[in-house]
């Protein structure tokens, strides 16, 4: 079924009120924005007259800058928070705090409802800070994608998150909280006390925990599990545990680091200083900066032994103030005579903006609060940090940085702030003997950093995953998927609830249904019903709702069932276990599982309770536990052999899957098509050759070769490891296909060149998703047939089908391969339209369209409209420049753009760089360049180097150091033609034959060396000895490929290839031709 055109996703984003939250949101919606999103941007009131008054006036709209420099879809408004400007938020905490949990909601209901009332596209997705309680009543009134957007790290989230388990375990909420190391949270190895949020470090005898910040904390952590997704601002690979545990419960995307270091969106508070000309000809590293943030509160004895301890450090420092850092009613705070004392040396402000400040190489370290903001910021600036945590997450966020990463140490040891310690601790931050290792320990954190925002980066990745997920559940909720089923779900709800007596079994029924439709609040919202009906809950609803409760990951209403299950007496019951065990294993709750499963006695196990633990194991990625009760298991049926081959394959883990499959060989039981396809998948995503053959030899022996998931994968396994021959063999032998198969299919076809065989299975297939049409353009590109490439794209648009970033980057490859700037401009245009011009993919695709067209003005300003660039946009613009002649730009963007952004070269920019220094002329440059390729970077020679430096001697007229180099890489074919050109070029015979006589040795069937050498004895008029050549050739049966050129007038291209008379105007074009080389060859004869 064709895809129907999707509206376009229109998010509303509305952060928390405090400057902290609102910085990463704003990020986060210009990244959206950049990939197609309408945003609705929403600060409170308070927050836009506080930005407003910081900026000497009203900030109006305060992403209009970023909206006209990057031509984004985003909207912003305010709203009311319930209280009137004038009021002290900061004084009146809680009573702030319950307008937020009570008032807030109401004025943003009203806001969504009049704005998907007046604005196309309305509003089909909310995300909201997780600290709001109510995001999840909000979109289902509305019916939106919920997303929850955290701004701190995850080990936080995921403490929040198990607030039940800290509770159980008697180190919250109690009268006495214990005191002992923590190690029960799911991932998280151990963490003291100590190192919880500070609302979480109270016990009920000294807070009252009824108040109305932690009843917010209750309901958002109780509501965020309701949310559609979660995006984290961290890193994967910084916080895998907590991460790891999140993720098993619910769709959670670390997004992180979400900031940018050149905002034109301004989110301060107060006003800023400029503090460059104070930080101009000071020393690298020499200045301490200091700023506790923008929301905590610090005791006016404790800001006076910091300013005691950093005058008794000697070092130079900014502090960032608050006038409100004490409290909004405290403004005298630091030491008598503490300004003079500093003046000169040090600097003072209220405020600043923090990266541009610590970005400055003068700054050498960060005195901190530990906010999570300035963490991320310091990492990315190579700063350590002196940690001084003040509230809620900072605790454990110093934990992260000072115990788990070793990138900062702590300002005092003790609770008590002296300021002996504090100049100790600084002295020891800016030059000790632990400088230089922490110094090194943030730049491997940087690394993680810039990696994952990296294009294949598990950020970027991560967030391409969401923004297609979350599309797709946009598109769910519009097209209302599923539409029949639940039409008549919703039908037989209306008969269900008009039976004047219903049974257990109309109870079941309907409970089962929702759970199958995946309606699982529905089945949910039912199954309370059911508890207090007439007719109680039975074992096969208690099967029917814990499938629902797998489904959603909700573990702790699973532990509630366990509960009323025990209550109602089916505690023995097997399938009831059965679906127990299943449902914690699917929550990744390993111990959970594992108790129902040892509580079971030994005779009421079957084989689904052994599977069912054993995939528990597996899916928490516990493969000693998975072994050993695999080894337990009284009977190893063919399901158990292929979770364990599943789950080692997932994790890459090829010798061992190989290891399993060839103990079931050995066992009683035969490997079925499941086993088979995970084996070719690991085999392919691995590019095993030689095992995938195996595999693939016993599942034909075995006899499922014929199976349609099992073929699917043989095909994919050898379409990418390049084995044309069985690829095609796997073609032929296809009978029947899913819509998987169909594509692979035509990619498999695509990628071995067989265009009309893709075209053939294209026509044939029953359904065509936007994967289907995109694999035939992108195909039909690589294959170098760009006019049929852009009449498919043409074709798909014609049928409704709505275009992505991946069709229109292969649309515009093609258009590039063609030249062809006229219709490449339409599709930008259309792109525009669609709101895909700042993905990296389309942008780069778009340089270099523009680029090869000849018009490098629009290459240029296609690169600046790329929002997040990758390290293929910045090698495409090098190539661009330099293809044009326009070395100095190329350099200059290498040299004070790419380089000072951060940005590491690979062995392709090296490639760019040497071919503009080749055909500029810039022979010292170049070899300056090759040089420090190696040497600064330590990236590898490779044959396009050489080539590349052979080339730029050779058209220099170096000959002599162009053949040194081609001897020392002797075996590189491509050196030593690129020095036969050189002697073409410069007519040198002699050292032209010797090297056409390595050529013919190293590449006797090629045409290339023979082409040159003819040439080269052409133009220096020894014409014997190019007949001689010529003749060989045709000896050997060589033919020189007719040289080829196409122009595009109007709309109409005509391609002209050596020796062809075909053309329509073929006289009319030669007498041109004639005209034209007889006036240049008689400029005197022309000019009179």
């Amino acid at each position: 079924m064709e895809r129907t055109k999707a509206r376009k996703p229109h998010a509303m984003m509305i952060p928390y009120p405090l400057q902290g939250h609102v910085i990463p949101f704003v990020h986060l919606a210009i990244k959206l924005a950049s990939h197609g999103f309408t945003i609705t941007f929403v600060n409170t009131d308070s927050i836009h007259h506080h930005i407003s008054t910081a900026r000497h006036g009203d900030a109006g709209d305060i992403f209009s800058a970023s909206r006209s420099s990057g031509h984004l879809d985003i909207r912003y408004t305010t709203v009311s928070d319930g209280f009137p400007l004038g009021f002290d938020r900061s004084l009146n905490h809680d009573q702030f705090f319950e307008g937020i949990l009570h008032v807030f909601s109401a004025h943003v209901d009203d806001l969504i409802a009049k704005i998907s009332r007046r604005d196309d596209p309305p509003v089909t997705c909310l995300i909201a800070d997780t600290f709001y309680v109510w995001s999840s009543m909000i979109c289902d009134k509305h019916n939106l994608v919920n997303v929850s957007f955290w701004t701190e790290p995850a080990l936080v989230l995921n403490l929040y998150y198990h607030l039940d388990l800290l509770i159980s375990h008697g180190h919250f909420k109690s009268l006495d909280n214990r005191e002992d190391v923590i190690d029960y949270i799911p991932g998280v190895k151990a963490i003291d006390p100590k190192d919880l949020m500070s609302y979480l470090q109270v016990s009920d005898k000294d807070v009252d925990t009824d108040t109305v910040v932690y009843r917010i904390l209750f309901k958002a952590f109780k509501d965020v599990k309701r949310a559609d997704f979660v995006l984290c601002n961290t890193v994967q690979e910084l916080e895998p545990g907590s991460l790891g545990a999140l993720q098993a419960k619910q769709p959670v995307y670390a997004i992180g680091p979400v900031f940018s270091t050149e905002s034109v969106v301004p989110t301060s508070l107060w006003a800023e200083s400029d503090c460059t000309e104070w930080l101009k000809g000071r020393p690298t590293g020499s200045v301490l900066y200091v700023s506790f943030g923008s929301y905590a509160h610090v005791g006016k004895k404790e800001i006076v032994e910091i300013a005691h301890g950093l005058l008794l450090s000697g070092l130079s420092f900014i502090w960032v103030l608050r006038p409100d850092i004490v409290g909004s009613d405290v403004p005298d705070f630091l030491p008598a005579g503490f300004m003079d004392q500093v003046q000169g040396r040090s600097l003072v402000v209220q405020w600043c903006c923090q990266m541009a400040v610590i970005s400055n190489p003068a700054i050498g370290g960060f005195l901190t609060h530990c906010g999570w903001n300035s963490i991320l910021e310091s990492v990315w600036c190579d700063l350590p940090l002196l940690c001084y945590p003040l509230l809620t997450d900072q605790f454990t966020n110093r934990k992260l940085v000072v115990d788990d990463w070793r990138i900062g140490i702590n300002l005092c040891e003790k609770k008590m702030t002296t300021r002996d310690e504090v100049a100790a601790n600084v002295r020891r931050l800016m030059d000790g003997d632990s400088s230089s290792e922490l110094r090194e320990n943030v730049e491997k954190v940087k690394s993680h950093l810039k990696n994952a925002i990296s294009t294949t980066g598990s950020s970027e990745t991560n967030f391409n995953s969401f923004i297609g997920e979350v599309r797709d559940k946009i598109e769910a909720k519009l097209c209302n998927l599923n539409g029949m089923e639940i039409s008549r779900i919703t039908s037989a709800r209306q008969l269900f609830d008009e039976m004047p007596d219903r049974d257990t079994v109309a109870w079941n029924t309907m409970l089962t249904g929702y759970s199958h439709l995946g309606l699982h609040q529905e089945a949910i919202s039912l199954f309370t019903h059911l508890r207090f009906s007439h007719p109680k809950p039975d074992d096969y609803s208690f099967t029917a709702i814990l499938s629902t409760c797998a489904s959603v990951r909700d573990v702790i209403f699973g532990r509630q069932i366990q509960c009323l299950v025990i209550r109602s007496g089916y505690g023995a019951s097997l399938p009831v276990n059965n679906s127990l065990v299943d449902m914690y294993g699917k929550c990744s709750d390993t111990l959970s599982a594992n108790r129902v499963f040892r509580d079971m006695c030994n005779d009421s196990r079957n084989e689904v309770t052994w599977c069912s633990l054993l995939f528990a194991y597996m899916n928490a990625a516990q493969f000693e536990a998975a072994f050993d009760v695999f080894v337990e298991m009284p009977k190893r049926v063919a399901f158990a052999w292929n979770i364990m081959i599943s789950g080692h394959a997932q994790c890459g883990k090829i010798e061992s899957c190989l290891r399993l499959f060839k103990e079931m060989l050995q066992s009683e039981f035969e490997p079925d098509c499941y086993t088979f396809s995970c084996l070719m998948n690991a085999c392919a995503d691995s590019s095993h050759l030689v095992y995938g053959r195996m595999v693939h030899a016993v599942m034909v022996k075995n006899g499922w070769d014929s199976a349609v998931e099992a073929k699917n994968s043989v095909l994919s396994f050898y379409a990418k490891v390049g084995c044309k021959d069985d690829a095609m063999k796997e073609l032929d032998s296809i009978e029947f296909l899913t819509q998987v198969s169909w594509n692979s299919v035509i990619d498999a076809c695509m990628r071995i060149g067989e265009t009309d065989k893709a075209l053939e299975v294209f026509h044939l297939a029953p359904e065509k998703n936007i994967v289907t049409w995109t694999t035939m353009i992108a195909g039909y590109g690589r294959n170098g047939d760009g006019e049929r490439a852009l009449r498919f794209f043409v074709e798909m648009v014609n049928y409704g089908v709505d275009s992505d970033n991946f069709a229109y980057g292969a649309v515009l490859h093609a258009c590039s391969g063609l030249a062809l700037l006229g219709h490449g401009k339409m599709i930008h245009g259309c792109l525009i339209h669609h709101g895909f011009q700042g993905y990296a993919y389309v942008g780069n695709a778009l340089v270099n369209l523009y680029a090869k067209c000849g018009d490098i003005i629009e290459s240029n300003r296609a690169f600046g409209d790329i929002a997040n660039k990758d390290l293929v946009s910045w090698n495409t613009m090098l190539f661009a420049f330099g293809v044009h002649g326009l070395a100095d730009q190329a350099l200059k963007l290498y040299d004070e753009n790419m380089i000072a952004s951060g940005i590491k070269p690979d062995n392709v920019t090296f490639i760019g760089l040497l071919t503009t220094c080749s055909h500029s002329g810039l022979v010292e440059k170049g070899c300056a360049i090759f040089e420090s390729m190696v040497k600064d970077y330590g990236i590898p020679l490779e044959v396009d180097h050489v080539t590349c430096m052979i080339d730029m001697f050779g058209r220099s007229g170096h000959l002599t150091e162009a053949k040194e180099l081609a001897t020392t890489y002797a075996s590189n074919n491509s050196s030593w033609e690129a020095l036969l050109g050189a002697c073409s070029t410069h007519l040198h015979t002699e050292l032209g034959r010797e090297v056409g006589k390595v050529l013919k040795i190293a590449e006797p069937s090629e045409e290339m060396s023979f082409v040159l050498l003819s040439n080269l004895y052409c133009s220096s008029g020894r014409w014997k000895e190019a007949e001689d050549v010529r003749r060989e050739m045709v000896e050997r049966g060589m033919k020189k490929t007719p040289g080829c050129s196409w122009i595009q007038v109007g709309s109409q291209v005509s391609a002209f290839v050596v020796g062809d008379c075909s053309h329509p105007r073929f006289e009319e074009l030669s007498a041109a031709l004639n005209c034209l080389q007889h006036e240049m060859r008689n400029p005197k004869t022309f000019r009179s």
